[in-house]
């Protein structure tokens, strides 16, 4: 496996929204259906990619002079 980092952008929000339906113990029904789909379109991050495919993925934004991880 060659892992490949990148920068997330709208093209991987369908991938990135598949990994995190996979972590129901991680994210409840909430976070999947109403704020990670908002969050996505608002925050930065990157993804790790292996053959192209999202294995997972990190958002962070910054307010008030605080950089805070998602």
């Amino acid at each position: 496996m060659k892992m490949k980092i990148e920068a997330l952008s709208s093209a991987f929000h369908a991938d990135v929204m598949d990994v995190v339906n996979e972590l129901t113990l991680w994210f409840d029904e909430d976070a999947r259906l109403r704020a990670l789909p908002i969050d996505l379109k608002f925050q930065d991050g990157f993804v790790a990619l292996d053959d192209g495919r999202v294995l997972g993925y990190a958002t962070f934004f910054v307010s008030e002079g605080r950089v805070t991880l998602g």
